[in-house]
Parts: C-alpha cells; structure tokens; sequence
C-alpha cells in the first residue's frame, strides 16, 4: 500500500489528544500523513506533529470524520478517537493484512480496554470481544456483509484501516454518534471482502468525559439505535445486502423495539414526555433516510 493517513477526532481534551497522538507517532508502520480535526474546542487544540484542522463550529463527531475524509490524501484511511490509544504495530499489522488480501476494502482487529485513568481492564475487553463476536472470527478475509452489517463486529472509529474508495461520506456524515457503524456499512456495501486481524492493538477508552459517556442517557441511546435503523433502511436497498436481508431487518427490529422501551422508561417530573417526542423524531427521520448505497 502506498500511502496511508490518519484522521484523528477530537474535542476539548487536550491530555488525550498528546497520549493518543503519542501512540501514532510510536507506529511501526509510520503514516504519510496524521490530521487532527478539532470540532471547534475551547481553547483551540494544538497538535504537534499533525496537521491540525479547526471546525468552524462544533458539528459533532460525524462531520469531523467526513471532514477528514475530504481533507486526507491517503490510499488509505485509519480514524482514532481523541481518548483511543493504538499499540506500535496497529498500521503495520492492518496494512499487512489488505496487503496480503489486495481484494479486501478494509482491516480491522480486536482491541483492549482500559479506564479513565489508563488501567487496563481485561475482563471488560474480553465481554466486549465475545458482545460484538470478534471471538468467533479467525485472522483473514472475512464477509463484511455479515461482519459490519449483522454482526457489527467492526470497530471502524480507532481499530481499522480502510481504503478510501470503500468510504462513503455521506454515509458517513449521516451516521451522528454511530458515524463509525455507517465506515462499516459503507466498506459492506460494497461487496468487497474485509480482513480481520485477531490481536488486540490498542485500547478504547472508557471515562466520565470519553466517547461512550453518554450511552445512557436516553436521548443518546435512541440516537444510536435510530441511526443504525437508518443503516438498516440503506443496506436492504443495496444489491450487496443479498444473503443477510433477514438478519439486517430483524436488526432492525430490535432496534426499533429498544429505543421505544428506553422512550417509554419511566421517569420522574412526567419526563419521559419529551423523550417520547424525541424517539418518535429520530426514528421518522430513521425510515425516510436520504442516503443511498455506495456503488459497487
């Protein structure tokens, strides 16, 4: 592969964001090219080493990650998130792996996890690996299909490597929070093959102020699951969806039936009124949604 970049979202963590850059600069496999797209933090991130990207206003996590796809100039794309952290041979084995593989769009592996402070925990890496059945997968080509779409095995925000005519901006920019979901169900769509590495090479962070933080507040978790109906809505358009039809709607159905139970919860203060609203907004805008599949 001849040039590989890596586009780093970030916002308003200027500590995470050194530790994270720290690890990319200890790469193996050096990149080309390292964008750091601050969503407009304040005070404005400074990024030595990088070429750092300002938004003019804060646009969200998915914006920034389309702004880098613009922006980056690579063969090939690797995100990491501002609070994610990468082991030395994370490009080097991923860059390996499509090279082996040259029919393959994209390159993911495993990772750790660790908490606010750094501390590894391995107990949760291990539930995370068996939850989205990365324990199931062997080293090698594997059905994207059934990998991003059915399974959701891929973890494209920080432990994955893709080429970027496998990449989908609108897709992309559609995607919100789960903006990474949509870099899976564009590199699925199109019919090409990904390549799993089965070695943990980095960590995602879990924290007070990290990425997932707010996964429990209804209005995020009815995001999260609004958007991956959406995904749904795009791949059971898609020729390339041909074999997991099936397993993608009823996906989508469960999905559909969690955020209405998280809707419904009860609250205190009649609050679930709001939330109720808020559901049935997101999940209208689920089902009309605009984007189309990637061409094959």
């Amino acid at each position: 592969m001849s040039t590989i970049s890596v586009v780093v979202l970030a916002y308003n963590r200027p500590r995470l964001l050194a530790e994270a850059l720290a690890g990319v600069a200890a790469q193996r496999r050096v990149p080309d090219e390292v964008l750091v797209i601050d969503d407009h933090s304040e005070p404005p991130l400074i990024a030595p080493g990088a070429r750092l990207i300002r938004q003019p206003v804060n646009r969200g996590p998915s914006a920034a990650a389309a702004r880098g796809i613009a922006e980056a100039r690579g063969e090939a794309i690797a995100f990491l998130n501002d609070d994610d952290v990468w082991t030395p041979d994370l490009l080097a084995e991923l860059e390996a792996g499509l090279e082996a593989h040259p029919e393959a769009c994209m390159a993911f592996c495993d990772h750790g996890v660790i908490d606010a402070d750094g501390a590894d925990r391995p107990d949760l890496a291990e539930e995370v690996s068996a939850r989205y059945r990365r324990t199931r997968l062997d080293s090698g080509p594997v059905d994207l299909r059934r990998a991003a779409l059915v399974d959701q095995s891929v973890p494209a925000a920080s432990f994955a490597l893709t080429r970027r005519d496998a990449l989908s901006p609108a897709l992309v920019r559609a995607g919100g929070e789960a903006w990474d979901y949509f870099v899976g169900v564009g590199a699925a769509l199109t019919g090409r093959p990904g390549v799993y590495v089965d070695r943990r090479l980095g960590w995602y962070r879990l924290s007070a102020e990290g990425v997932s933080a707010g996964w429990k507040r209804p209005e995020r978790g009815i995001a999260l699951r609004a958007r991956r109906i959406a995904a749904a809505r795009v791949a059971l358009a898609s020729p390339a969806a041909e074999g997991v039809r099936g397993a993608v709607a009823r996906n989508a159905a469960r999905d559909g039936a969690s955020a209405l139970k998280v809707a419904l919860r009860p609250r205190p203060s009649h609050s679930w009124r709001p939330v109720l609203v808020y559901y049935s907004r997101e999940l209208t805008r689920a089902i009309v949604c605009p984007c189309r599949a990637p061409p094959r």
